[in-house]
């Protein structure tokens, strides 16, 4: 296992749906400081842990490819070893696969690769590359890797139709606008980064959407612990709304063998502490929209973003004395996406909801350790990782501590049942 600091994010398939890891290594904190540039980082082979695999527990993410890479394209460090045990084949990807720049993309390279159960991705920089490719330039390689800016502006069409004709997997990273997803997934994108889903545009001057009062009613309810009397009314306004909460909790085991299959069923089963924490993810589903069904990115991501808060809190800040509760800090993730969904300030939503004092400041101000872990989360989701591995080396987070964390969340995130 590397000192270095691992983040896990997700690639989205072109229906939006999280469809594979993005595991991405950090530059080692003593190379970044001896340069404004420092020389590539190689990426260790040896970095899996046997149990990689089996701490992502039960859920989808285990059978799910991974693109094991640093920060920029670099070599590989040492000779390739086998990947964890238990990481079936037969995706889309290759279940592991490392992205390789171009000059070391040799036919010697990337069979050791295979021969050791890895994939070989060729990492793009510029339109050269592909047409290299396209001329059979290079031997061996599974999948390929560019930014998506670059691809816009300076792939051809033509190359990128082959590309979809053959049927040959294509990763677009720096995804920051969904304009650009939209442009990438309809060029025949296999898998595609996330950047855009937390990015949110508001308009304060907006005229207010009877919607948004609706999930703001529902949002003051919930953290309130308002009487089950008050939560059935809203559902027997909204029977969507049961529909999608009965398939969420349905969607991860609750230790019954039979369905929830009403309101009052899931209080019994999973008390008023565990109904809560569903709701407060509920909103994020289009209950009130009549769209055709489809993957909801951003529960997922609130959903990830809530998991991860808590288990860095709880894990590893909260034995240091801090005084964040878990159900706090899981509060402020799923919460922290509002202003994306609801396309509202977080001081206007925030005025409507009655939070913790705590919450309303991590939420606002970024303020104390609630604020720390979410400004965390979202440089990590935004690619600043260099800020994101400061962060958690300084408040002394091992880096084995803060995959597993990742792991189990991600792990948890996979089950959920969200499309709309």
């Amino acid at each position: 296992m590397t000192n270095r600091y691992a983040f896990l994010r997700p690639l989205l398939a072109a229906d939006q749906s999280w469809a594979a890891i993005d595991l991405v290594l950090a530059p080692p904190a003593a190379s970044a400081a001896k340069s404004d540039q420092p020389p590539p980082e190689a990426f260790p082979t040896s970095f899996f842990p046997s149990d990689f695999i089996a701490a992502f527990g039960p859920g989808k993410a285990a059978r799910w490819p991974v693109l094991a890479r640093t920060v920029q394209p670099e070599a590989i460090d040492g000779d390739p070893v086998p990947p964890p045990k238990g990481y079936g084949l037969g995706a889309p990807l290759t279940p592991f696969f490392i992205p390789l720049r171009p000059e070391q993309a040799d036919g010697q390279r990337t069979a050791a690769l295979t021969q050791a159960g890895l994939g070989s991705a060729l990492w793009h920089s510029d339109a050269l590359s592909f047409q290299a490719l396209v001329d059979g330039q290079f031997a061996g390689i599974t999948a390929d890797v560019v930014d998506a800016h670059l691809a816009r502006e300076a792939i051809s069409p033509h190359l990128l139709l082959h590309f979809r004709e053959e049927g040959r997997p294509l990763v677009g990273l720096q995804v920051t606008n969904r304009n650009l997803f939209d442009w990438c997934a309809a060029r025949g994108f296999t898998l595609l980064s996330a950047e855009f889903i937390s990015r949110s545009e508001t308009d304060p001057n907006a005229p207010t959407d009877p919607t948004k009062l609706k999930l703001l009613r529902l949002l003051s309810l919930v953290v309130q612990d308002a009487p089950t009397q008050d939560l059935e009314e809203v559902f027997r306004g909204e029977p969507k709304l049961l529909y999608n909460l009965l398939r969420l909790v349905n969607s991860v085991s609750v230790g019954s063998p039979s369905k929830v299959s009403s309101l009052s069923q899931a209080l019994m089963l999973l008390g008023r502490r565990q109904l809560q924490r569903w709701l407060q993810l509920l909103i994020y589903a289009n209950q009130f929209s009549q769209a055709h069904q489809q993957p909801n990115p951003l529960l997922k991501q609130a959903a990830y973003r809530g998991s991860l808060l808590e288990g860095l809190l709880h894990d590893a800040i909260a034995e240091r004395g801090a005084e964040e509760c878990p159900d706090c800090a899981y509060m402020v993730g799923v919460f922290s996406l509002l202003p994306t969904l609801l396309h509202l300030p977080m001081a206007d939503i925030l005025v409507n909801l009655p939070l913790p004092d705590e919450v309303g400041r991590g939420l606002l101000e970024g303020d104390g350790t609630l604020g720390w872990g979410l400004a965390l989360i979202a440089a990590a989701e935004q690619g600043r990782f260099d800020e994101a591995s400061a962060a958690l080396g300084k408040a002394g987070v091992a880096p084995e501590t803060w995959l597993r964390i990742q792991q189990q969340a991600f792990g948890w995130t996979s089950q959920l049942a969200v499309d709309n």
